[in-house]
């Protein structure tokens, strides 16, 4: 028995002392370097768009209201335009609401 432990105590002894290669380091290919341009600047929306009108400030014709009253009428058109599911349609439905109001959007190349 004695025998066998020493064996044992050997086989260990000499698994652990003999050299052994380290492993190849693996080399992991680098990611390609890929240089991405900044966007521009967005360009200002179409003079007559929609959203060109949104943006823009609102001026009653013939005369002009008090800020009560604009605030009375954008209130009531958000209110209809809120009706619509669909942005763009809802967008429209703001717009000829206010014009039908007596308002005008102020844009910029009038």
């Amino acid at each position: 028995m004695r025998r066998s432990m020493l064996v044992l105590i050997g086989l260990a002894l000499a698994a652990c002392s003999s050299p052994t290669t380290p492993p190849a380091p693996t080399v992991t290919p680098s990611a390609p370097t890929v240089t991405v341009a900044p966007l521009p600047p967005p360009s200002p929306p179409a003079p007559n768009s929609i959203a060109a009108q949104m943006a823009a400030p609102w001026r009653h014709l013939p005369k002009p209201v008090s800020d009560e009253q604009f605030k009375q009428d954008k209130a009531y058109c958000s209110m209809q335009a809120n009706t619509v599911q669909e942005h763009e349609r809802a967008n429209l439905m703001f717009l000829d609401c206010l014009k039908s109001k007596g308002y005008e959007p102020v844009l910029s190349h009038q």
